[in-house]
């Protein structure tokens, strides 16, 4: 495949605060691959995105070149 466009999509209520899981997958300093799941509290997909990949950055050494995003879901609050 090809990516021919990227558009950013803003939020509908930009000052609510949404809890987002994140499942992804990254590359440790061994070359290895691992599967994780996190969960971030923000007021948009964005900005929990970009808490995402400095939080990989600081606690597990891993470059946004090395994370691949599989899903992003938003949770509900009794989730």
């Amino acid at each position: 495949g090809e990516v021919l466009t990227v558009n950013e999509i803003f939020e509908k209520k930009a000052l609510v605060v949404k809890n987002f899981g994140v499942y992804l997958k990254y590359m440790d300093r061994g070359g290895l691959w691992n599967n994780m799941y996190r969960e971030y509290r923000d007021t948009s997909l964005t900005a929990a995105i970009t808490r995402l990949y400095q939080d990989m950055a600081s606690k597990h050494k891993a470059p946004e070149s090395k994370i691949q995003i599989i899903k992003v879901k938003t949770l509900n609050s009794s989730e």
